[in-house]
């Protein structure tokens, strides 16, 4: 029975990154690193990279309120250097109906977001809900201003009786786009195009 509740949570680890159900956002950053703690799970995480870029989002999604779900936010984004690029060829490329919009869905990236502070999980927030209120009326889309990390996790625990099971999850995230976000900006794309 032990084994099988093991292998339930590596496919759920599989396909929904560990989160913490809606509470409030929970990182530590230490010396040694940076902990995630959810509600079942505690992620020690390290640093692979700086981020400083704005993106143009073209989806976003609360990933906090899933269960065994690693990160705070979702979002299909597009680097605005590579949106600049599209644009100077197809100026209404993020509209679907648009022949750019091909070439912008081939360079949109999946970013997995990991907010340090309830005032950055909030503008993350309202960065998804401006994009879909955007996206419902056919205006203009959103763009966000992205500051921190990229982080690989290195140890995940579980809550309950500190089993370490980064052996079985690990394996599977290694191809994820993992941020730890310090700053961010909800910014007006036409400006920053």
């Amino acid at each position: 029975m032990k084994s099988m509740i093991i292998v339930l949570i590596i496919i759920a680890a599989t396909f929904v990154w560990l989160g913490n159900n809606g509470s409030d956002v929970t990182v530590k950053t230490t010396a040694m690193g940076t902990i995630k703690y959810t509600d079942d799970f505690e992620i020690h995480l390290t640093q692979a990279g700086r981020l400083f870029d704005t993106f143009m989002i073209f989806g976003g999604h609360l990933d906090r309120k899933l269960h065994n779900s690693f990160s705070d936010y979702s979002l299909g984004a597009l680097e605005i250097g590579e949106a600049s690029l599209i644009q100077r060829d197809y100026p209404d490329f993020h509209l679907c109906k648009s022949s750019g919009a091909s070439l912008a869905q081939g360079k949109i990236r999946s970013l997995s977001l990991i907010a340090e502070n309830q005032v950055i999980a909030d503008i993350l927030e309202d960065s998804i809900a401006l994009h879909d209120e955007r996206l419902t009326a056919g205006s203009e889309r959103t763009c966000i201003e992205l500051r921190g990390y990229q982080v690989e996790p290195t140890t995940i625990l579980l809550k309950e009786n500190s089993m370490d099971i980064s052996q079985d999850i690990i394996p599977s995230l290694r191809n994820m786009d993992l941020y730890l976000i310090d700053g961010a900006e909800i910014r007006d794309c036409q400006t920053v195009i």
